[in-house]
């Protein structure tokens, strides 16, 4: 299934149509990483269009901020849940 997150961000016009972890990135999929694995955010480098669920704390670099979006948060395991749930990818 695809998702346009325009629906829910406006500015955000790309669709969605899955899910993947931050060990694997894919283009166009929902994440969510915590302060624990922030040294894995540099998987990120040469996606596009992730929306990076990331706990408050960290702090995205030049390479995985190019073409990806990111959502802060205290929870980012339960926003994932709630955005996948929204989104039904």
């Amino acid at each position: 299934m695809k998702y346009n997150m325009s629906y829910i961000y406006p500015n955000w016009n790309f669709e969605v149509t899955g899910i993947s972890t931050i060990e694997d990135p894919r283009d166009n999929t929902i994440l969510y990483i915590e302060l624990l694995n922030k040294e894995k955010l540099n998987n990120l480098a040469g996606h596009k269009y992730c929306v990076v669920i990331a706990e408050n704390g960290i702090v995205p670099n030049g390479n995985t901020c190019l073409d990806n979006f990111f959502i802060f948060t205290d929870y980012p395991k339960n926003e994932f849940e709630s955005l996948v749930k929204q989104t039904g990818v």
